[in-house]
Order: C-alpha cells, then sequence, then structure tokens
C-alpha cells in the first residue's frame, strides 16, 4: 500500500495500517530495514518471489515517502558450520520456523554462489536513480491524495501518490502510480488522469503496471514539463547524458514525443538517451579515462580499479554508450562439461544419486539440478556441501563448481507426500502419493571477460 503508515510494529504486514505510532515521526528520517529483497523458504512455507513482487514493493514505498532504501536480503548466503551443532533457525531450537541446515538463499537478488537474478536489474533502476537524483529527491514530500486506496484488498482503485518540492516555478517531483498486486489481478483504468496544481497526466493503467514519471525536472539548460519515461542516471561526461527509460504508459511513440518541455525548447548542453525497460535493467555505469559509459549487457558488470570485466557465459554480448575506445577481447563460445546422473539407492522416502562432471574451463561453472520432492542434501566426499527446499518444477538446486574441490558428489532427495502440510505456489507431480526423483541436470559455464 502507498500509506503514511511507518510504524515499526507493522514490519513484515500488509495490514498493519493504523496502529499506535511508537515515535515521534518528524523527528526522525523515513528508511527502511529489511525491504524484502527476496523470501527465505522453510520446510512449512515456500513462497517464491518474482522481480515485479520486489519492484512494486520498493515503488510504493519510495512513492510513501522513503528515503533509504535497505533490504533484506541483498546477497544470499551459506550458514557456517558450528563446532557443536548447526547453526540455523528451527523450532527446536525456540525460532518460528525450520530452515535448511546450510542454505541461505533467500532467492536474493545476488544468489548463495553470486548467481545474479532477475531482481537484481530490477532493484538496479532505483539503485542508479538514487545516485543521481537522490540528493533533490530526499527533499521531496509524499503527497497521498484522498483517493488512494488504504485497504489492501481493494483491487478496483489505483494506488498513487505525487512527491515534489514547492520550487519559484512551481511544485517539481514525480507521480508514483502502482496498479499491482502480488497474485491478484487489479482493475485496468482505459483513461485515467492524474493532476496536481498545473501538471496533468492522462494514462491508460493495465494490470501488473507501476512506475513513476517526472515533472518540472530541470534537464540541464531546459525544464522538463512532463514526461512518459523515467530518469535513470546521469553520464557526466563533458556533455552530460541524461538517461531515461520507457514505461508501461510509453506506448510504441517515438522516443522526442515522450518528453514535453517547456515552450518545447530541448537541453542545448545535454543530450538525452531512452532505453527500452528492459535495457535499463541490464545497464551498468562504468569510469574508464575519466569517462563515464553505460553498459548494456545480459552479464554481470564488474568495475575493479582501473579494470572492468563482464562475468557472462558463452557467446554474451553487450553494448556500450558511448563506444568503447578499444575493442574488448571475445567470449569463447564452449559447450558446457557433460554431467551425468546415477540412480544409486531408492527407498520409499529417499533416492540417492551419484553424479559426475566432466573437466571444465572458465571463471565458474554452475549446475543445476532439477528434482521433485521435498529437499536436496549435496556431499561433497562424504561432508554436506549445499542443501536445498524444492519450491517448484522450474526452479533448480544450483550450486557453483568454484567453491568445491571435486567433480563427483552424492545427491540425496527426500521424498514429499501428496498429503504434506507445506505451501507451495508450484507442487510436483505425484506418483502413488509421493515424489522423490532428479529430473534433469545441467551445467552452464561462466567467463570472466575484460572490457577496458
Amino acid at each position: 500500500m502507498i500509506t503514511y503508515e511507518r510504524n515499526d510494529h507493522a514490519i513484515g504486514s500488509d495490514f498493519g495500517h493504523g496502529g499506535s505510532v511508537t515515535f515521534d515521526v518528524t523527528k526522525f528520517p523515513y528508511l527502511t530495514a529489511e525491504l524484502g529483497g527476496g523470501l527465505e523458504p522453510t520446510f512449512k512455507r515456500r513462497p517464491v518471489p518474482t522481480a515485479g513482487d520486489i519492484g512494486a514493493e520498493t515503488l510504493v514505498k519510495l512513492a510513501s515517502g522513503v528515503n533509504l532504501l535497505g533490504y533484506y536480503m541483498y546477497h544470499g548466503g551459506t550458514n557456517p558450520k558450528g563446532r557443536l551443532s548447526t547453526l540455523q533457525e528451527s523450532r527446536e531450537t525456540g525460532s518460528l520456523n525450520d530452515l535448511l541446515e546450510l542454505s541461505y538463499d533467500f532467492f536474493a537478488p545476488v544468489g548463495e554462489f553470486g548467481r545474479i537474478r532477475p531482481v537484481y536489474g530490477e532493484l538496479k533502476l532505483y539503485a542508479l536513480f538514487a545516485a543521481d537524483f537522490g540528493a533533490s529527491f530526499c527533499t521531496m514530500n509524499a503527497h497521498i491524495p484522498e483517493d488512494n486506496p488504504l485497504d489492501p484488498e481493494d483491487m478496483e482503485s489505483v494506488r498513487y501518490s505525487w512527491r515534489y518540492r514547492d520550487t519559484d516555478g512551481g511544485p517539481e517531483g514525480f507521480l508514483f502510480v502502482n496498479n499491482y498486486v502480488r497474485h491478484h489481478r487489479m482493475a485496468e483504468h482505459a483513461a485515467r488522469t492524474f493532476t496536481l496544481g498545473k501538471t496533468s497526466f492522462s494514462l491508460s493503467l493495465r494490470d501488473r503496471d507501476y512506475f513513476f514519471l517526472p515533472f518540472n525536472m530541470p534537464v540541464a539548460d531546459a525544464l522538463l514539463e512532463k514526461a512518459l519515461v523515467t530518469p535513470l542516471c546521469i553520464l557526466h561526461n563533458t556533455r552530460p547524458v541524461y538517461v531515461f527509460y520507457r514505461t508501461p504508459v510509453s506506448g510504441q511513440t517515438d522516443d522526442r514525443s515522450l518528453y514535453t518541455f517547456r515552450n518545447g525548447i530541448y537541453p542545448s548542453h545535454a543530450d538525452i538517451l531512452t532505453l527500452s525497460r528492459q535495457e535499463a535493467e541490464h545497464a551498468s555505469r562504468i569510469v574508464h579515462g575519466g569517462t563515464e559509459y553505460l553498459i548494456i549487457t545480459e552479464g554481470v558488470v564488474i568495475q575493479d580499479g582501473g579494470m572492468v570485466s563482464i562475468c557472462g557465459g558463452p557467446g554474451t554480448s553487450f553494448t556500450a554508450y558511448p563506444p568503447l575506445p578499444v575493442q574488448p577481447e571475445a567470449v569463447p563460445e564452449q559447450e558446457p562439461p557433460e554431467i551425468t546422473a546415477v540412480l544409486a539407492e531408492s527407498t520409499a522416502g529417499k533416492k540417492t544419486y551419484e553424479l559426475s562432471i566432466a573437466p571444465w574451463s572458465g571463471s565458474d561453472c554452475f549446475v543445476s539440478l532439477y528434482y521433485e520432492g521435498n529437499c536436496a542434501r549435496l556431499y561433497e566426499n562424504g561432508r554436506l556441501a549445499d542443501d536445498h527446499l524444492f519450491c517448484g518444477r522450474d526452479i533448480p538446486f544450483e550450486f557453483s563448481l568454484k567453491h568445491v574441490t571435486s567433480r563427483t558428489f552424492r545427491l540425496e532427495i527426500d521424498a514429499l507426500g501428496e498429503s504434506d502440510d507445506v505451501y507451495l505456489e508450484d507442487r510436483p507431480r505425484f506418483t502413488d502419493g509421493s515424489a522423490c526423483t532428479l529430473v534433469k541436470a545441467r551445467t552452464e559455464l561462466e567467463y570472466r571477460i575484460r572490457l577496458v
């Protein structure tokens, strides 16, 4: 919900509105400490968040007035081995849930072994925006209209707010709109008008749309009265480049018609670059030789001092704006190593497989095990190396070969009964009331290629 509510008693609850506030909100900055970057599956409940779930959640908090986004978790991890016992949460030790012994992946933007999930790109949209526009944005108060719904079960009304500050030329800020609620279908609005003073947006909204739009925004020596695109970042070069990306209400119009500048005058001392939303999600800003570049790639861009590289699979490509001064080396084309799985033992409640992986080369190799059952455990040389809870047929048990020393493993899968009391959004296929099988195994190479 978009709401002024910021009470600590409401953390983790969509229905925590209107309780007694435990502090004077005017004396403290508005921030989030544990905004969900993902969700940790438990033996009892295993919800699977999508990038859109997390993106819309982040947007409504900004729309409510948040000025600092703190996530839990941003990078998944692995519980350390205890000297006398295991260290995971469990009801036996007084916690509310039973968790895995080792894995604390959390469906985080950066996974347990460094794999990047789609939500990473989603959150990067807000991170890049905050880096360049945050100082101004934080001075803008949230103004939530009376017709913004406060009932979380209202699926008909549009959730929206304005964040702006008053200037000599009038209010300057952003319109926030959210028409996305996880696992629910929202009403569509063919022509919804939002008005604040002299600023007016007429927008067509579909189910699952969420975005924010600027108005009366200074762009170098011009004033952007309103736009159907969202600011991403600025390339701070001799001639600055203001980077925007398309939103669900941008339509198929040409780039220039997405911007309304005062008196029709575009900036003369800066350029404008318009990306698709997908390009923006895959964009990273780097600095080389005093020039800022935008690298767009499905790989992961890493800058370590003066060296910039991309981590990605064979055939990973990229686009640079402006073009890089040198031609980077190519990502090698190479087949992933073969993996074999042999059923070694089968009982009513468990199956054990012996895994063998051929030699490989690269910066890393990821193994994905698609199985159906309750949970799985991976052993290396008789030692528990990783574990996993089944959360859906398309969600693999994934681990990194860079973090182990062997190429042979033992995989144990515990059965899940059809009548077991476990919340799953995607249940396995049951045979004779039970699910317990390895469906397929695959490997994927990763290379680290230097750009500059």
